[in-house]
């Protein structure tokens, strides 16, 4: 079961043009942006961090966006998912299981664009090779980065139709894109407490992702050298104790799915 429901959840999402199309579209907008529509750094060194911070920031834009489309889909489906659960050999778990390794490989796949378009447009703009330092390392965080976005997507999705109803999902799916937006300026533009990075996933995938892609320590004010140094061990183990306690949450609340009226989501 958990197998076949994983190879379709994963082919439809992959075959879904609309989807793609706007995800790198999103990340391609923003990326030409900031590789040609801004001053140019003054040494190699700041050309690099500087890339690395573009990266992690549209990179974990675009793993939000990926997520969000994705869960919404479920506020259509919570007959169906009602009665599978009651019914057939359909469990929360196996459910939740699918999702993880959908949203895991889409958000490897997800982050080789990024990398890719980055990589480009940047080396593009500086007239230098701007690759980056450890691209397995960016693949292994975003195939982390995919199963927390999935993860606390749902539960958004799971909080809107269990409790306030189908016309909430509409609205509350796009709090991780506001969360991203508010977070990653905030690291960027002042100097974040150390504590409050490590307790937060967004910052910490972040930071991961500009260790990534630049090879350097990431820091409180994300390259200021100046603030604190951030340990990469500390912000995985973040990422991680998150991850594990939101599809706790999401079990809970898949077992707790209520029917709804599709019709009611389209009400303003």
């Amino acid at each position: 079961m958990m197998t076949i429901l994983t190879r379709y959840s994963m082919s439809g999402v992959l075959k879904n043009r609309t989807l793609w199309s706007w995800a790198i579209g999103f990340m391609l907008l923003w990326l030409l942006i900031g590789a040609f529509g801004g001053s140019e750094p003054t040494s190699k060194t700041v050309e690099g961090l500087t890339v690395a911070s573009w990266f992690a920031i549209i990179a974990l834009f675009g793993l939000s966006f990926i997520a969000t489309n994705i869960a919404r889909t479920i506020s259509y489906a919570t007959s169906s998912l009602n009665y599978g659960f009651r019914f057939t050999k359909l469990t929360p778990k196996s459910y939740i299981t699918a999702l993880i390794c959908c949203s895991s490989v889409l958000g490897a796949i997800l982050i080789v664009v990024a990398l890719g378009m980055t990589y480009g447009l940047f080396s593009v703009s500086y007239g230098m090779s701007m690759a980056p330092s450890n691209p397995i390392w960016a693949l292994i965080v975003s195939a982390l980065a995919g199963v927390f976005m999935m993860a606390f997507a749902i539960m958004l999705v799971l909080v809107a139709t269990n409790y306030l109803g189908l016309r909430s999902a509409n609205l509350i799916i796009f709090l991780p894109l506001i969360v991203v937006a508010a977070l990653s300026q905030m690291q960027i533009g002042s100097i974040v407490p150390v504590g409050a990075i490590y307790a937060s996933p967004f910052n910490s995938i972040m930071s991961l992702l500009f260790n990534s892609y630049s090879g350097t320590t990431a820091y409180a004010q994300l390259f200021n050298s100046a603030s604190t140094a951030l340990d990469p061990g500390y912000l995985f183990a973040s990422v991680i104790l998150w991850t594990v306690g939101l599809l706790s949450v999401d079990l809970i609340l898949l077992r707790k799915i209520r029917p709804g009226q599709v019709e009611e989501g389209r009400q303003i």
